[in-house]
């Protein structure tokens, strides 16, 4: 009856110590995780100041448009953007240590044609 409850004992430490390993490396083998919050892709624009917020988990490197943007604490990010007249393509591309990358790409519109003719 000892032998049993020493083998059972010595199986839930070792199930333990496995799940510990799996749930703490979990974020290693997962990657780079990159959300954008606002604006959403397709959006159209009146003013051409904008301002691009998300998450980023995992990452050593962030970039928007190929300009290393920084995240805080708790990986958030907030970027102020002037988009041109017409058609924008802003990408966003975060890089984890083990140089796996993760893209983002937003197509957003500025249309303030309307606030010209007014003037």
């Amino acid at each position: 009856m000892i032998r049993y409850t020493k083998i059972t004992a010595l199986i839930v430490i070792a199930v333990g110590i496995g799940l510990y390993t799996f749930f703490q490396g979990y974020d290693l083998i997962r990657g780079p995780i990159l959300e954008v919050d606002s604006p959403s892709s397709g959006s159209v624009f009146e003013e051409a100041n904008i301002e691009i917020t998300g998450m980023a988990r995992n990452i050593s490197f962030i970039y928007l448009n190929e300009h290393q943007i920084f995240v805080d604490s708790e990986g958030n990010f907030t970027e102020k953007l002037l988009l041109l007249p017409g058609y924008n393509i802003m990408t966003l591309r975060a890089k984890d240590k083990f140089n796996r990358e993760v893209k983002r790409e937003l197509h957003l519109i500025l249309n303030n044609h309307g606030s010209q003719e007014e003037s």
